[in-house]
């Protein structure tokens, strides 16, 4: 023996840690998480591992005695059907794994294009245990259609609960770790090439007022960090490392929570990233640090180079150290060929 560490979850662990600073799930991790994603195949895992049955006919969607699965079905919770009646289009939402359940067939006919209010409480009924296998909220309340994205706030909770306590059971006890420290740990470090604190999103504490200078500023902050090796902006923190919180711009929301400051946030990044960066390169989170909100969002390198669109100019930004700044286009042109191998 050498000392060589021979244990390979060792090392993916601490690979993790390295990209991601955690190994748990948080709820922003499945926001508009696609089916066939990472996070999606754990939420089946987790269900096989908690007994889940097809919510219709009982059968087991993994059958532990012969190894067969039985869980290939992606069941629409809330049709698409249903939510376009409710006039509901955001198709990643629509899509995403917290609207999804596992079954062993598609489900009748009649329930594929019924409200879940409809016929989740004779799911329940019939399937004792079954919705809280699967991790869907049991309040029937959240079951109608006008209660769609409080209904994925719930579900994405419930699913990260389960899949953490499911990764408890096997991760070393010193790995599990705990997001409020691995924040504050990142709070009491200063801005770097990495990291980037921001007071609000667009609340101007000193006009007190909103400013949407503010909002763009965040944006190149972001864009700067996917063109470079990515980064976490941290937005309710001053520049001295003070919580602050987000109180302030959530209250100038129509949806004054963290859903309505997430959405504006995703709307922002679709105007002037395009639609296909936050599904594909963030992810976002929302902490309470000394009773104040705090959003997280962790920024992974793209895999092209990304411009903000801003009044018919397209303009790259790149990080540099703790600063985010514009390349003029022959710098731009150099650096995205040796960054990607193309031309800009």
């Amino acid at each position: 023996m050498t000392g060589r560490d021979l244990d390979p979850t060792h090392e993916l662990e601490a690979a993790i840690l390295r990209e991601r600073g955690r190994i748990t799930l948080q709820e922003g991790d499945l926001d508009r998480a696609r089916i066939d994603s990472a996070v999606a195949i754990l939420s089946r895992i987790v269900a096989r591992h908690r007994d889940a049955r097809d919510w219709f006919t009982g059968v087991r969607i993994y059958d532990p005695m012969t190894g067969k699965s039985n869980g290939e079905e992606r069941h629409y919770i809330f049709p698409k059907k249903v939510l376009a009646r409710a006039g509901f289009d955001d198709s990643r939402r629509i899509n995403a794994v917290a609207n999804r359940a596992f079954l062993a067939q598609p489900a009748p006919k009649v329930y594929k294009k019924a409200s879940p209010a409809e016929y989740l409480s004779e799911v329940d009924e019939q399937q004792p245990g079954a919705l809280i296998a699967q991790s869907v909220p049991t309040n029937p309340v959240l079951w109608r259609p006008d209660e769609f994205l409080d209904f994925l706030a719930a579900r994405r909770r419930l699913l990260a609960e389960a899949m953490n306590s499911f990764i408890a059971e096997w991760l070393p006890k010193a790995v599990v770790d705990d997001p409020e420290q691995h924040v504050r740990a990142l709070i009491a470090k200063r801005e770097s090439d990495k990291l980037e604190f921001k007071s609000s999103l667009r609340w101007d504490r000193k006009e007190e007022r909103v400013n949407k200078a503010l909002e763009r500023v965040v944006i190149k902050t972001v864009s700067g960090f996917l063109n470079a090796a990515g980064g976490t902006l941290l937005i309710g923190v001053d520049d001295d490392g003070a919580v602050v919180g987000i109180a302030a711009d959530c209250a100038t929301l129509k949806k004054p929570d963290r859903d309505g400051f997430e959405l504006h946030f995703q709307n922002l990044v679709d105007k002037y990233l395009g639609e296909a960066v936050s599904a594909s390169f963030l992810t976002v989170n929302f902490h309470e640090i000394d009773g104040q909100d705090i959003c997280q969002i962790t920024v992974d390198p793209s895999d092209r180079q990304i411009y903000v669109q801003h009044e018919g100019n397209e303009v790259f930004y790149v990080r540099s150290g703790n600063a985010t700044r514009a390349l003029p286009v022959a710098e731009a042109v150099k650096y995205i060929g040796f960054r990607w191998g193309q031309q800009a």
